[in-house]
């Protein structure tokens, strides 16, 4: 079984919430296994994936606790020993995530692009530092379009 830990803004709701949750319908359970870090509250859709076996954890973004603190909340609630892969849907910073993850011994690290620009002006000013990131700590990039693989990689 490969066990993978999908990293998403949230979970109920919006466009990468939707891209995950299909993939996980469609998945062949017998054959991977996702748990889910998720950066918003409970949602209604949490029920049947705890219900099916998946493990959620809920975190405080990058943005609240900084890189340091986000790899502590990694570092205390996860054994990463458990996964396979880590497959990070965090938007246009998904190179800052990848830094903490990798810090924290994650053996491979996907990035997944799922925007064309940036979703702030402070990660506009820093859109370059963070394509950077994300090329040196992740292991594959993927995008769902070549727009937003444009953008972020």
């Amino acid at each position: 079984m490969i066990n993978i830990l999908q990293v998403v803004p949230t979970l109920g709701y919006g466009g990468v919430a939707k891209v995950v949750t299909n993939y996980y319908d469609v998945i062949d359970h017998d054959e991977y296994h996702f748990d889910f870090v998720t950066h918003g509250g409970v949602e209604d859709y949490h029920e049947k994936l705890i219900n099916e076996g998946s493990k959620i954890y809920y975190f405080q973004t990058i943005g609240k606790i900084g890189v340091k603190g986000y790899s502590r909340q990694i570092n205390d609630s996860l054994s990463l020993d458990n996964y396979d892969i880590i497959h990070i849907h965090t938007g246009d910073i998904t190179g800052i995530y990848a830094k903490a993850f990798k810090n924290s011994g994650a053996k491979k690290i996907i990035c997944h692009a799922h925007t064309t620009r940036a979703v702030s002006k402070s990660h506009k000013i820093f859109e370059k530092l963070f394509r950077r990131m994300s090329l040196k700590y992740s292991d594959l990039t993927m995008a769902c379009g070549y727009e937003a693989g444009d953008y972020c990689f």
